[in-house]
């Protein structure tokens, strides 16, 4: 009789110990399991408060290497559910919105302190949100856009070696600091498996979850103003520094002569704040008195002794040659003559020669036109012959002094002809953008007045990536313009390669269409 009773009193202890689920294997059959009641055992991995303020929506994962959520209306019952602890937890299985998660349960916790479970991916599997989803996951990458906030997050965008990319979103209420997260830096990133649209996702919970890859500090964004300097003038460099693991110790830059292999100085740069540094390399003048150019390089050193430096680089100094300026055009209709005028004149002698330039709707021919002086002024006028409505035409300036010194001026001013026919014309500049650094693509879409224009951009193979523009035209001149971002209908950054601009204008009266189309390249620079 007293073994029966002992077996009797064992039993729950047997039954509650087959009870504990791998959560894999929740995972693995879910429909078997939604709606059931079921015990798993594992490590927080992101706890209360961390994805949100007001509603528990908390981590666990377990041996079998996959997480699930655990969620409550209220999170102020749930403080000591913190990332390293494990948990023992009993709850019934949901499936609400795609997130499989554990709701209306109990829980015991069973130790604290404990390393985090997180599972390394590639990008291509972390994509794979239907397995990953509630697991911590951990991919690398580099951004290939700034951060941008949307709807009370980040949005942090990365791609790897082979082309694949990620979103890394992190909630405000994470307290994430993302500062120094900029377009081209690597990170790997630690966080739970989620989704949004049909696209993987990760949810990071933690400062440490965000890890940029560089040790070394990173000098990058070096200028100068002048961006041409003349011989007698001083030369502001500036450059930006950043230290992503510590700080920045020293920053010095090294200067030579273009035709002299002898350094002329090392020199500290000073801080001017905002990771800006800046030094004044003195006139050329005052250095030689032949001409020549500076070559410059900078070099950081961390807290740590790691150095970063800048590639060499050239800042081509000129002499004083004819300066060209304060350019201004009539506003001819179609057919009629482009009247410019334009200031040139020359500081240490006189200018001998000129000659109005131009293109026409953004072609590499270049016109010439002839320019004569008004009297004995510094002031110079000339005349493009009349161009057919639409047309685009970009104006520049040549001149010559006594010293056979030639300053030559493009793109000083442009003009469009306006349109007042039933027109279809699209204008734009044949090089590529880059949407992934802030870059859009200026397009100019043209047609009269009162006509209904619709712009289309499709993908290479046809497929309709985004129709910007579905209007009336206002513009009494009939010229517009939209500066497209690279993105979808859906706000997503298309990747690189070629699209079409397709314009279709209807005349609202007669219902006659006239269409047009141009191609558009996304690109990037080469490594």
């Amino acid at each position: 009789m007293k073994y029966i009773l002992l077996i009797l009193l064992l039993l729950p202890v047997i039954i509650n110990a087959q009870d504990v689920i791998p959560i894999a294997e929740i995972r693995e059959n879910e429909s078997s399991y939604i709606g059931e009641i079921v015990s798993i055992e594992g490590i927080v991995t992101i706890g209360h408060g961390v994805i949100h303020n007001n509603q528990l929506r908390a981590y666990i994962q377990d041996d079998s290497e996959r997480g699930i959520m655990l969620f409550d209306y209220s999170v102020a019952p749930y403080q000591d559910i913190v990332r390293g602890a494990k948990l023992a937890v009993t709850g019934e299985v949901e499936l609400y919105a795609g997130v499989l998660e554990i709701v209306d349960f109990s829980y015991t916790v069973l130790e604290t302190g404990l390393d985090h479970p997180v599972i390394p991916l590639s990008i291509e599997e972390a994509q794979n949100f239907d397995v990953w989803e509630g697991t911590m996951i951990s991919v690398s990458g580099t951004l290939y856009e700034d951060p941008y906030h949307a709807g009370g997050g980040t949005n942090v965008n990365i791609e790897d070696e082979y082309g694949e990319r990620i979103t890394i979103r992190v909630w405000d209420t994470t307290g994430i600091d993302l500062d120094n997260l900029t377009a081209g830096i690597p990170i790997t990133a630690d966080g739970a498996g989620s989704f949004y649209g049909n696209a993987g996702q990760l949810l990071p919970g933690y400062e440490e979850d965000i890890r940029i890859d560089i040790t070394d500090p990173v000098v990058q964004d070096v200028s100068w103003n002048p961006e041409i300097p003349f011989i007698d003038e001083e030369v502001i460099v500036t450059a930006t520094v950043i230290d992503f693991d510590g700080f920045v110790q020293s920053v010095r830059m090294k200067y030579w002569l273009e035709s002299e292999d002898e350094e002329l100085d090392d020199v500290a740069m000073e801080h001017i704040g905002n990771n800006q540094y800046r030094y004044t390399l003195p006139a050329m003048d005052t250095i030689t008195e032949v001409e020549d150019n500076y070559i410059i390089r900078i070099r950081a050193t961390d807290d740590d002794g790691n150095t970063g430096q800048s590639e060499f680089l050239r800042i081509t100094v000129r002499d004083r040659s004819p300066i060209i300026e304060n350019m201004t055009h009539n506003q001819p209709e179609p057919g009629d003559s482009l009247e410019v005028t334009v200031r040139i004149y020359d500081t240490d002698g006189e200018v001998i020669d000129t000659k109005l330039l131009y293109t026409l709707n953004h072609g590499s021919t270049i016109h010439e036109a002839d320019l004569e002086q008004v009297g004995q002024t510094d002031t110079y006028e000339g005349v493009i012959p009349g161009q057919k409505g639409g047309t685009l035409v970009s104006i520049g300036a040549y001149a010559i002094d006594d010293d056979d010194l030639v300053s030559i001026e493009y793109d000083l001013a442009q003009y469009t002809y306006p349109v007042r026919t039933h027109e279809a014309l699209i204008r734009v500049k044949p090089k590529p953008f880059n949407p992934s650094h802030g870059e859009t693509f200026e397009i100019g879409y043209h047609s009269r007045s009162g006509n209904k224009a619709i712009l289309r951009i499709y993908n290479a193979e046809g497929k309709l990536v985004y129709t910007p523009k579905n209007e009336i035209l206002t513009a009494q001149d009939g010229i517009n313009y939209y500066h497209w971002d690279g993105r979808n209908r859906a706000g997503q950054i298309q990747p690189i390669g070629m699209y079409i601009c397709h314009l279709e204008v209807i005349d609202v009266d007669t219902g006659t269409k006239k269409t047009a189309k141009v191609p558009i390249v996304i690109g990037t620079k080469l490594k």
